[in-house]
């Protein structure tokens, strides 16, 4: 079977006729692309400029974190087709809202090369179960005709990605400022690097 190149009209046409689909992709994929980024490209920043843990360390947090996207992808992906997409892809962002701001707390009150390894793992443990699920489902519900262009947006919309680390570094600061100067109870306040 023989497929005949679109030309750039052609295709603006089909991702026209298919918008819904499209966006629904890259709404889809925003956890992914955001998660990504804030994990890979700024926890080597985030270890040391904000929990000021040896350089090293963090790096091979990354590392191993990079590894395990070995394991998270596929397991996510067998997951995905033991128990169908759409439970993943709704389970998995409602964690991930309820769990991220205590883990990073608990990660800012005492900062360690093991706490962030955890942290960051856990996090890509979402990354893994969600885009495991995505991925899939996204070439399931896009219509040949539109599938390589609404794809190709749905997954490359790195503006989410790219620009994730600005708002982090304002979040994280939040983070360190709240845990350290504003007390859970009123006889407890958590101690944070100084």
């Amino acid at each position: 079977m023989q497929h005949k190149a679109h030309s750039a009209g052609e295709v603006f046409l089909i991702l026209g006729a298919n918008w819904r689909l499209v966006l629904t992709g890259m709404g889809m994929s925003v956890l992914t692309t955001t998660t990504f980024y804030l994990i890979t490209a700024y926890t080597p920043t985030y270890g040391r400029e904000a929990l000021h843990l040896d350089a090293f360390g963090v790096l091979v947090v990354t590392l191993l974190v990079g590894f395990s996207n070995f394991i998270w992808l596929p397991v996510g992906g067998a997951l995905s087709d033991q128990i169908g997409r759409y439970p993943l892809l709704f389970l998995v962002p409602v964690v991930t809202i309820l769990v991220a701001y205590p883990c990073l707390m608990w990660l800012v009150a005492g900062p360690s090369f093991g706490k962030l390894l955890a942290v960051v793992l856990l996090f890509f443990s979402f990354f893994g179960l969600y885009n495991g699920a995505m991925i899939p489902l996204l070439t399931e519900i896009m219509p040949p005709q539109v599938r390589n262009a609404g794809f190709s947006l749905a997954v490359n919309q790195h503006h989410f990605g790219t620009q994730s680390p600005m708002p982090a570094i304002r979040l994280t600061t939040l983070s360190i400022l709240l845990v350290r100067w504003v007390p859970l109870d009123a006889d407890q306040r958590p101690t944070g690097p100084t």
